[in-house]
């Protein structure tokens, strides 16, 4: 997936777990439209095939329990999503219920044009589900809830447990940065032709949001970017990050760039498929979909944590966001099925955890009871939830500066530029748009 502090992650797993059914309704229940006029709401979200059809299956159930009312599913990939939801957005058309990544917020959550507040819907969405003071650094902008999420999806280091036993890589203990060398080593020296990790797709974000980014907090225990648009780090700290990506390629402990690229996804590289990539930097919420071809393997472990880390460095943000479009002409029909969505029973089971553990607490209650909670998936959230770092703070998981850091590791994994060089790029061209952000207010 961000001032706040550690607390609110451990807060918001703990308030889940303790979580009642208190208030929910079930599909089964009475539309809140009174009305038998016909509704046509537009769903958009990406996902896997997975995730497209639990959700699919939902919406089934909730228009039989809402005869009047017709869910037209949109769904893709995370390719190109951003992208349309955009222009859609500029252009009035958007769809009246989206699945939003939290990166987006800075961009297009301020423009109060956008979205819906749903505090303002209090006799259509059971807020009382949801710890707000976890929530709200995700999903909330200026006082208003804009999005509410569908789950909570930790950084963690997802591990193919056969790979590993094969190459002798030892995943008992938590690692730091240079236990990842080490081991990591083991797959390329034992198969040429076999590397321990890869960047998933065809840009190298998870290098920067979950090796740069996590190594230079480690150093320094406060924000990447603080709250007054300025740098959070030394050009030394950066450079020392910049330095430990070269070297995951130098030691082969990491795909070859030229190769990892080739593919828009982690589930099309043969690599991965056939057990010769043993691991990759990812969310909770996605160990399902990138192990769908080998469930039986499906391994997570911890985000590899320096000895003398002032901050963990892990995040435990949400997994995605609902929203509400500010134009729709059924806004009382949209936040009736996000209420659904998110806290009835019925529906709830059918999702299970194809977007993470749930946040909603009727739903994990639920999830529980019914022995579908995935055990690697929770897993996951638990070994990060037990360690979590600060909470990034709005600008830091800024848009364009994330889009700097891709662009600038890039460089540096394709051997185009040195460490040095790479850290100088990112400091003048974050600087510039940070002065551009702070001028925008």
């Amino acid at each position: 997936m961000k001032q706040l502090l550690k607390l609110i992650v451990v807060i918001l797993f703990a308030s889940i777990l303790a979580g009642s059914a208190v208030g929910c309704k079930t599909t089964s229940g009475k539309s809140k439209d009174t009305t038998n006029q016909k509704v046509t709401l537009t769903f958009m979200w990406w996902g896997g095939d997975a995730r497209h059809k639990a959700t699919l299956a939902a919406i089934a159930l909730y228009e039989k329990a809402h005869p009047n009312v017709t869910i037209d599913a949109q769904y893709s990939g995370y390719d190109g999503y951003l992208a349309k939801l955009t222009t859609e957005l500029a252009g009035g058309t958007a769809p009246d219920i989206m699945q939003f990544d939290y990166l987006w917020r800075q961009a297009l959550a301020y423009n109060t044009n956008n979205f819906i507040d749903f505090k303002k819907y209090p006799k259509d969405i059971d807020l009382t589900q949801f710890n707000m003071k976890a929530v709200d650094p995700y999903g909330a902008v200026n006082n208003s809830l804009f999005g509410l999420p569908t789950g909570v999806a930790p950084f963690v280091l997802e591990v193919n447990k056969a790979s590993c036993e094969k190459y002798g890589i030892d995943t008992s203990t938590d690692w730091t940065w240079d236990d990842l060398i080490q081991q990591g080593k083991k797959a390329n020296e034992a198969d040429p032709q076999a590397y321990f990790l890869t960047n998933e797709g065809d840009s190298s974000s998870q290098n920067f949001q979950m090796i740069v980014m996590p190594y230079v907090i480690q150093q320094t225990g406060q924000q990447f970017i603080k709250d007054n648009y300025t740098l959070g780090f030394t050009k030394a700290q950066l450079t020392s990050a910049f330095v430990y990506l070269k070297e995951l390629y130098d030691n082969k402990v990491e795909e070859p760039a030229a190769e990892s690229a080739t593919y828009k996804a982690l589930t099309e590289n043969p690599k991965w498929l056939n057990g010769k990539v043993v691991a990759s930097f990812g969310y909770a919420s996605t160990i399902n979909t990138d192990f769908q071809s080998d469930p039986n393997n499906e391994g997570v472990i911890m985000l590899p944590i320096a000895k003398d880390a002032k901050d963990s460095g892990v995040q435990c943000p949400v997994a995605q966001l609902l929203t509400v479009s500010k134009q729709s002409k059924h806004i009382v029909n949209a936040v009736d099925f996000v209420n659904a969505f998110l806290n009835d029973p019925d529906m709830v089971k059918v999702l299970g955890t194809v977007r993470s553990i749930p946040e909603s607490k009727v739903a994990v209650e639920t999830l529980q009871k019914a022995n579908l909670i995935d055990a690697v998936v929770k897993k996951g959230c638990d070994i990060a939830l037990a360690k979590p770092g600060l909470v990034h703070n709005t600008v830091s998981d800024n848009a364009e500066l994330g889009t700097i850091g891709v662009d600038v590791s890039d460089e540096v994994q394709f051997g185009r530029t040195t460490p040095e060089k790479a850290a100088d790029e990112f400091i003048t061209r974050a600087n510039n748009e940070l002065a551009t952000l702070k001028a925008a207010g």
